[in-house]
């Protein structure tokens, strides 16, 4: 399946679809788990919606790697043709429906910055599938997407964690990916912003937005950062 010629809308609509099933089989699967059986229905939803979604974000680093590697993305000149526009609408949407469904999911368990992480996600996502080609901003929140979707190793062990009680090697593994994943993200990030200022952008509001938007999504990774550098879970 080709996902570049998907209707981002309905490619949107299938991948929550897609995500809520696949969801509710995870929970059928860690049923039979002792101790996923001992939690209350809000634990086990958390623990299978981040399994669920470091599958999807596997998926999405995979995808995003693969069109690296290729040469389709250049990720230090992102060049979008008209072929390539949904394509990285869809991209976007793949990511978003990560965010927008857990939140869904756990919202009871969930942090206010993680909450609103996942609305500035949405939300962009929204204004990317609404517009008729890909300017500098949008490039960034497109690229902030693809680096993080590397760190997938982080929500698989913020589920698997409560069903086992050696996770350290796991827990060394996600800090480890997160934090290279987030170094080569936000430099990339700099390095963006430092174009779009040397081009003399004069999109004011995109631009601010977007620098809004950098501040909550760091803060966000740099709390998750601190916390998966302790050895207790809370």
């Amino acid at each position: 399946m080709n996902i570049a010629t998907i209707n981002p809308y309905k490619f949107l609509f299938s991948s929550g679809i897609i995500y809520y099933i696949n969801n509710k089989l995870i929970n059928k699967l860690l049923i039979n788990n002792d101790k996923f059986k001992t939690y209350n229905l809000d634990r086990q939803q958390y623990i299978s919606t981040n399994i669920n979604k470091s599958m999807f974000l596997l998926l999405i680093s995979t995808y995003f790697f693969y069109n690296i590697y290729i040469g389709r993305l250049n990720i230090f000149n992102l060049k979008i043709t008209d072929t390539d526009l949904i394509l990285y609408k869809n991209i976007t949407s793949f990511y978003s429906i990560t965010d927008l469904m857990s939140t869904i999911l756990c919202f009871k368990t969930m942090k206010k910055s993680t909450i609103f992480h996942h609305l500035c996600v949405i939300f962009v996502n929204l204004w990317i599938i609404n517009s008729n080609q890909i300017n500098d901003v949008q490039k960034g929140i497109i690229m902030y997407g693809g680096f993080s979707s590397f760190s997938y190793l982080v929500n698989f062990f913020l589920g698997y964690r409560f069903l086992t009680k050696n996770y350290h090697i796991l827990q060394e593994l996600a800090l480890n990916s997160y934090v290279f994943s987030c170094l080569g993200n936000w430099s990339w990030q700099l390095f963006n912003i430092l174009f779009i200022y040397k081009k003399n952008n004069k999109n004011y509001l995109g631009v601010s937005l977007y620098l809004v938007a950098l501040y909550f999504w760091i803060k966000d990774d740099l709390i998750l950062m601190k916390f998966l550098s302790k050895n207790k879970i809370k």
